[in-house]
């Protein structure tokens, strides 16, 4: 995964995710786990429509709750290391004086 070194380097659908969030969509459901003929956990996957970062989620419905969870960013979507960190407002700004 390619990190870049400064916000001005992201793609047009990253500033857009780093200034609203991601606009995520379903994609599927994984690793189904049956106890008794009935579903007892299985990992939910979302993808942004934008930038393509995917998450997931276990989702254990007998204790009724997330049990892990995780991201894999899109390319170009992280900060490298000791980059200057950048919130949404850098975002929109670089976004709109493109």
């Amino acid at each position: 995964m390619a990190n870049i070194h400064d916000i001005g380097q992201a793609s047009t659908q990253v500033l857009e995710c780093r200034s609203m969030g991601h606009a995520w969509s379903h994609v599927d459901d994984e690793d189904i786990r049956h106890r008794g003929g009935q579903v007892a956990s299985f990992r939910r996957v979302e993808q942004c429509l934008r930038c393509s970062t995917e998450r997931w989620r276990e989702v254990n419905l007998t204790k009724n709750e997330v049990t892990r969870r995780g991201m894999r960013y899109a390319d170009g979507y992280l900060l490298a290391p000791g980059a200057q960190p950048a919130n949404r407002l850098d975002a929109l700004r670089t976004l709109y004086t493109r």
